[in-house]
């Protein structure tokens, strides 16, 4: 499977080569072949070749274009002026970035409003939109988790986890550049799932290996979010 950037980027049938799709085998009345033939018929060896040089020709024109991984939309703390999220996503996008209280939340939950979202003088830490900054404690043990929605067919060729990705790069502190593997995906809400025409809304965990991250008093983080679609 293949996967999305945190600033905004946007994302045709295939049409065959052109071809009549006929073979033609032209024999003169002096031809040994016709002699060969019984009633005038051609040989089955030949008719065999001509059945297979048809299907070639129509399977390639019957080839659907390769699915790849299509970068849909991109946030990062770097860029202005802030573009809120808007809430929930028509089609495919980031909903919000919660950075979460590590092991004290429930995965596969919708994190809007939890109570677990890290908070600094009461102001919980969610990234709404590109160009978002975002203040915690020091020495709190964390996670990042962007939470998006993807839609099939207008963005993914199926409604399905293995469809959808976040590439996260993280500088300053410390470094990380990691794509979500699928069993840090956690789907909390879907219609047609698994379908060519369906949704599903998902959250993608970066927990640092199941460490979480920590931030020393002082100390800042850059960050870039891109959500990537198989389609």
């Amino acid at each position: 499977m293949k996967y999305f950037p945190l600033s905004l980027h946007r994302l045709s049938m295939f049409k065959p080569p052109a071809s009549s799709g006929h073979v033609f085998i032209t024999l003169d009345e002096n031809s040994s072949v016709r002699k060969k033939g019984a009633a005038g018929r051609l040989p089955w060896a030949i008719l065999a070749a001509a059945v297979v040089v048809i299907a070639g020709i129509l399977g390639g024109a019957l080839s659907p274009p390769v699915p790849a991984w299509v970068t849909r939309e991109v946030w990062t703390n770097e860029n202005r002026p802030v573009a809120l999220a808007g809430g929930v996503p028509e089609y495919t996008g980031f909903e919000n970035i919660y950075i979460m209280a590590h092991g004290k939340y429930n995965q596969n939950e919708n994190l809007s409003g939890n109570e677990n979202i890290v908070k600094l003088q009461g102001q919980p830490a969610v990234i709404e939109g590109d160009g978002w900054n975002v203040s915690i404690p020091y020495e709190t043990r964390f996670d990042i988790v962007p939470a998006a929605r993807g839609k099939a067919p207008e963005n993914m060729a199926y409604a399905a986890k293995e469809n959808i990705r976040v590439h996260l790069v993280l500088s300053g502190a410390f470094s990380l550049d990691e794509y979500s593997p699928d069993n840090k995906k956690f789907v909390y809400e879907n219609q047609g799932y698994g379908s060519p025409n369906g949704w599903l809304r998902l959250n993608f965990v970066f927990d640092n290996n199941g460490d979480g991250f920590v931030l020393r008093a002082g100390n800042s983080l850059n960050w870039t979010a891109t959500l990537e679609c198989w389609k």
